[in-house]
């Protein structure tokens, strides 16, 4: 295991480990008086989503072409990764349209299909991360008229808010709102989410166990080879395997993972459970490439990426590179000297500073208010930057 994934599963064990429960708390009781007093809203506007790491295409270790391939000289593991952003309301009533962000722009498996006729909303990153650019188009672009639609159909009023955990790919709350205000986000305190994030409590897990129980019969019903099977399983099958296993996802689940935050009546607080296809194990042992496998194994694949975020975690070596980086770019310049020539920093170097800022305080474990009151800084370079250019604009008309 690289050292970076060593890191991150140890930061995300951690958070679940120091999960501030009194933070928790504090912010459920301000979050009821919130929608209650404040907003007037009812489970059906109240939303949360969640970025994960997926690795689509790995296979349980004890598998024939799991072997083959750490033989095969130069071949790279098969935990291709991207990554999935699941959204849902608090009555259970929408599950939203899957965000995907793979690496390709235009996936080889993707020819001849319309992205706009994809079961998911696909978006391309070098790294398959989420990006504050990706989510606010995602949030523009379709949370805020998928929503709207679903509250129309429903007879509802079209004001909702979107609940949100502080990973360093979202952006400050003054930019995720509609153009009326009506649709808005709020964010969770920070070491909170591994207990009280909604999609945390069991709906990402329930998804990702749904595609792999679904992967496990079909490569026990194909009738050629396991390792020619996984050769020629390509993204656009798993944009339709997740697709379903989304769709499997009971609504009971996904209202039952909002208890921790909000009263939930006596039908959403059902125990109806996910029913799973565990075809792998139980018939699997008689086929070729399956032999070694047992129940131990086959829950280490379902539970492969639970610790893989769906953002880039920064090392605190990765932040200073970033920051040298940054600093010796042809448009920056080094602050010091700028102040000691009395001259102005600029907007893009002040606002890059305070990204890093961010991360940093996020990675740390810094309180609610302090997190905030850096976001809020953004949020007034950014508008400062836009008065800027609307000034640039209207100069140049008068030239």
């Amino acid at each position: 295991m690289r050292s970076e994934e060593r890191c991150r599963m140890n930061f995300f064990s951690r958070e679940r480990l120091n999960a501030d429960l009194t933070a928790a708390d504090s912010f459920c009781a301000k979050f009821q008086e919130f929608i209650d007093e404040e907003e007037n809203l009812i489970p059906n506007q109240i939303y949360n989503g969640d970025e994960t790491g997926f690795y689509w295409k790995c296979l349980p270790t004890k598998t024939l072409a799991s072997r083959k391939e750490k033989l095969a000289s130069g071949h790279k593991s098969s935990k291709e990764r991207i990554t999935i952003r699941c959204c849902g309301n608090a009555s259970g009533d929408h599950k939203m349209k899957l965000l995907m962000i793979g690496k390709a722009k235009k996936p080889r498996s993707f020819k001849g299909t319309e992205s706009n006729k994809l079961p998911v909303v696909y978006f391309n990153q070098k790294g398959a991360w989420m990006t504050m650019d990706i989510f606010l188009r995602w949030f523009h672009e379709h949370f805020v008229p998928e929503v709207r639609n679903h509250l129309q159909v429903k007879g509802l009023t079209q004001k909702a808010v979107l609940l949100l955990d502080n990973a360093s790919s979202h952006p400050d709350e003054g930019l995720l709102a509609s153009d009326d205000g009506l649709i808005t986000s709020k964010f969770l305190p920070p070491n909170v989410t591994a207990a009280i994030q909604p999609m945390d409590q069991g709906v990402i897990s329930a998804m990702k166990r749904h595609y792999r129980s679904e992967l496990s019969k079909n490569l026990i019903h194909e009738v050629i080879t396991l390792p020619n099977f996984w050769k020629l399983y390509s993204l656009l099958d798993a944009v339709y395997g997740i697709s379903a296993a989304w769709s499997k996802v009971k609504s009971s689940t996904l209202s039952r993972s909002w208890r921790k935050i909000i009263p939930l009546d006596e039908q959403s607080s059902s125990d109806i459970q996910e029913e799973y296809d565990y075809s792998m194990f139980e018939q699997g042992n008689e086929l070729e490439g399956f032999e070694n496998l047992d129940e131990g194994n086959l829950e280490d694949w379902f539970q492969s990426d639970a610790c893989e975020p769906g953002f880039q975690y920064l090392t605190d070596e990765d932040i200073v590179i970033n920051c040298v980086v940054k600093s010796n770019s042809d448009d920056s310049t080094d602050a010091q000297d700028v102040l000691n020539n009395g001259n102005t920093i600029s907007h893009p170097t002040v606002l890059q500073s305070a990204k890093t800022l961010l991360y940093y305080m996020g990675q740390r474990g810094f309180d609610y208010d302090n997190i905030t009151a850096v976001r809020k800084i953004c949020v007034d370079i950014r508008q400062e930057m836009n008065k800027q250019q609307k000034q640039r604009r209207i100069a140049d008309f008068f030239k």
